[in-house]
C-alpha cells in the first residue's frame, strides 16, 4: 500500500495481507486434484487476470502454483490472487 522508510531509516514496503493458501499447498492436500467447484472459478479467475496483465503490457515472468494464493471460505466461492511481480 505504500513505500518510504522506518523510523531508522531503513526501507520499507506496506503490501496487502492475502488470505488463504498457495495453489503449490493445495495441490499437496489434494493429490488427486482439486475439486471441481474449486477449479471452475478459481482458473476462470485465473485467466482473467493474466488477460489483463497482458493487456497492460505486464508479463509475470515467474506464474507458478507458488504465486497464486487461493482463498477458499466455507459456502462462498474461491478468490484468487496471483502474487510475486
Amino acid at each position: 500500500y505504500t513505500a518510504g522508510e522506518t523510523v531508522e531509516g531503513l526501507p520499507a514496503i506496506a503490501m496487502e495481507l492475502v488470505p488463504g493458501d498457495p495453489l503449490e499447498d493445495l495441490l499437496i492436500v489434494h493429490p488427486g486434484g482439486l475439486p471441481q467447484e474449486i477449479v471452475e472459478p478459481a482458473f476462470t479467475q485465473l485467466g482473467s487476470a493474466l488477460a489483463a496483465l497482458h493487456a497492460a503490457g505486464v508479463v509475470h515472468r515467474d506464474l507458478s502454483p507458488r504465486n497464486v494464493m487461493l482463498d477458499v471460505p466455507p459456502g462462498q466461492p474461491p478468490k484468487l490472487k496471483v502474487l510475486d511481480f
